[in-house]
């Protein structure tokens, strides 16, 4: 009986312990998206466990642009926030006075390079999607460090995967330099960026959610991102049922107005 009380206790205390850093994570992301020129946005952010490694982001910029960042830190738990919590210092010292999406995710690559030698207990790598939405032309400047293509639903249903510029996820090899495209939107086209936590989720019968599930909810009648957003959101939920989450689960979308 001493032994499952002592047990109980060091298990409340880790619990406790759990709580606190998830708090913590949960203050590092934005607690409401920003107004942004141009652009209807919406997010949802769900754990696997108390603490997680997913993160998103949306940087004021100069000229009535705004920065839309998307990261899935590999591993869960205490470890992956510690991450994310570097991430997240890393970007917000960085970000906001870099121009260009590449030179933002080379900064952070560096960055988490740098603090991960120094910590010999975390090795780990992070995927990232960043971009930059120029609501003077509509155009979204982007580059991806291994990170899922996000989905755009054009204006009139057609859909399709950003998969340009792509290149090695965050904290593996030093100096890498990260290539970036640019995409033209028009009005009411929709973008969806997602973590992997997303598609792979998984059902009673072990299938996951897939692509394919996600571009159907997707196109889905909608009239803002915040409805898409809740459509697949609501289709995820239907699909996996009582199955329980393996992985963080993140979704952020843009609607050009």
């Amino acid at each position: 009986l001493v032994m499952a009380d002592r047990a109980r206790e060091a298990y409340n205390a880790l619990d406790a312990e759990f709580k606190t850093i998830a708090r913590i994570q949960q203050c590092l992301l934005p607690a409401s998206l920003p107004k942004a020129n141009g652009i209807d946005l919406a997010s949802y952010y769900a754990t696997a466990h108390r603490a997680g490694g997913d993160y998103y982001d949306v940087f004021p910029l100069d000229n009535q642009r705004s920065g839309i960042l998307i990261a899935d830190v590999s591993g869960h738990g205490a470890a992956a926030a510690v991450v994310m919590a570097r991430m997240h210092a890393s970007l917000h010292s960085g970000a906001a006075n870099m121009d260009s999406p590449a030179e933002v995710l080379s900064f952070a690559n560096d960055h988490l390079l740098l603090q991960c030698r120094a910590d010999s207990e975390v090795t780990t790598f992070v995927t990232s999607f960043y971009a930059v939405f120029d609501p003077a032309d509509s155009s979204l400047l982007y580059a991806s460090a291994g990170h899922n293509p996000p989905r755009l639903r054009r204006a009139d249903g057609c859909m399709c995967s950003i998969a340009g510029a792509r290149s090695w996820p965050l904290g593996i090899q030093c100096g890498v330099q990260y290539e970036q495209d640019r995409l033209m939107l028009g009005r009411d086209d929709h973008l969806l960026l997602y973590t992997d936590g997303i598609v792979e989720a998984t059902n009673t019968a072990g299938d996951q959610f897939g692509v394919d599930r996600l571009d159907r909810a997707v196109l889905q009648p909608h009239d803002c991102a915040r409805t898409m957003v809740g459509n697949v959101v609501t289709a995820v939920d239907r699909f996996t049922q009582d199955t329980p989450a393996l992985d963080d689960r993140t979704l952020l979308a843009l609607r050009v107005r």
